[in-house]
């Protein structure tokens, strides 16, 4: 099944609406199904969603 990203879709780590057209602004999914800008690493990815689940 192809993933779809809507044209309004944020960064799950920034907030920041994805910019097509900026690569490194550009979404980038990870196997787990999280999606963020590609300037993230998974390392960075996998620390923030940690962080959130243990405050919350």
């Amino acid at each position: 099944m192809p993933l779809i990203i809507h044209a309004a879709s944020q960064c799950d780590i920034c907030f920041s609406t994805y910019a097509w057209d900026e690569p490194d602004q550009a979404p980038h999914v990870i196997p787990c199904g999280h999606t963020f800008c590609k300037e993230y690493d998974f390392f960075s990815c996998t620390k923030f969603l940690l962080t959130s689940f243990a405050d919350a």
